[in-house]
């Protein structure tokens, strides 16, 4: 069904993904001043649901069949060895510690080998999000446990993304007229999912603030990019390269619009409110309280509602347009 070409090499998108892997680290080593960076996690999600999409879109072309096999033994080569390094390495730093007789705040032992061993499993079989999930601490207020591996929370959504996406795409892709409906519901579910963050409604085990409607995204930019001829791209290529501009402005926003560094100074030179620096304001009505939440920061925090509410939305949005051009203009 693709009338692209073969997806070779993208140097713009490898480079867009180097520049968020820089961004993720200074995110979380100066968690105070970026946390607006938190927004490249659902950049990568577009960029991976685009990418693997139109893979297995053009394999399917090629081949009237997607290899399954092949699919999931080269993601299983390329991620098992490292994870299960890390989870040795980290087994024995915990069992040296436990041996140590560390004590908590009443002087009772504290063995910490038996959670870790349960994060092991939850985070081997993908599912470190479901049971673990990001915004734990923030949305349920009361005893947070100890999470070793809490930044991989986004590889267990992409994982479980690998599971679906393959055996759907074999299902859409064998007749045409499936692909409108697919691409139909995915939009809703997207919308949907965006919908429920702006209404204070982060979903079972908060798995909408784990933002798995960026994935949808980008499965959505790889069914559009497949109907796109070259002669297509060619003709329309300043409009594209507009879109892709506006697109990169609304990332930008993102990246800095409540971002500890502006934000932050702006409050103490202006002596303003916090919850009016911002996009957050008095426009978001719902209090989580109202849904029978509790948490340990006030709904009505700037950086809070900010990212719950819009923040994240506005990459995504911003993102399906620049992730085409990227990957079908080389220059």
């Amino acid at each position: 069904m693709s009338r692209a070409p073969r997806l070779g090499f993208a140097g713009g998108l490898d480079g867009l993904r180097g520049i968020g892997v820089i961004g993720v680290m200074l995110g979380h080593a100066v968690n105070e001043y970026t946390e607006s960076f938190a927004v490249w996690v659902d950049l990568f999600f577009v960029i991976s649901g685009f990418l693997i999409a139109t893979l297995l879109i053009q394999e399917h072309g090629r081949n009237e069949r997607i290899d399954v096999k092949k699919f999931y033994s080269r993601r299983a080569f390329r991620l098992l060895p490292s994870m299960w390094t890390l989870f040795i390495f980290a087994f024995v730093i915990m069992a040296l510690v436990d041996l140590s007789g560390g004590l908590d705040d009443h002087g009772k032992k504290v063995l910490l080998l038996p959670e870790l061993l349960r994060e092991i499993a939850a985070t081997a079989t993908f599912t470190n999000h479901n049971f673990y999930p990001v915004g734990y601490g923030l949305v349920y207020a009361g005893k947070i446990p100890l999470v070793i591996f809490g930044h991989l929370w986004s590889l267990s959504i992409e994982e479980q993304f690998y599971l679906v996406i393959v055996p759907l795409m074999i299902f859409v892709l064998r007749r045409s007229e499936r692909v409108k409906l697919a691409m139909g519901i995915f939009l809703a579910a997207a919308v949907t999912i965006a919908l429920c963050r702006y209404t204070a409604h982060p979903g079972p085990r908060l798995l909408w603030l784990q933002r798995p409607d960026g994935l949808l995204w980008g499965v959505l930019a790889a069914f559009v990019n497949a109907h796109l001829t070259e002669e297509f791209m060619v003709k329309h290529r300043k409009k594209f390269l507009a879109g892709a501009t506006v697109g990169l402005l609304f990332i930008a926003v993102a990246l800095t619009t409540s971002m500890g560094l502006i934000h932050k100074p702006l409050v103490k030179l202006t002596n303003a409110d916090p919850r009016a620096v911002g996009f957050a304001h008095w426009w978001f009505p719902i209090e989580p309280k109202e849904l029978g939440f509790t948490t340990n920061r006030s709904w009505n925090d700037s950086s809070v509602m900010y990212w719950w509410r819009f923040g994240y939305t506005l990459c995504q949005m911003g993102a399906p347009l620049v992730v085409i051009s990227l990957a079908r203009y080389s220059d």
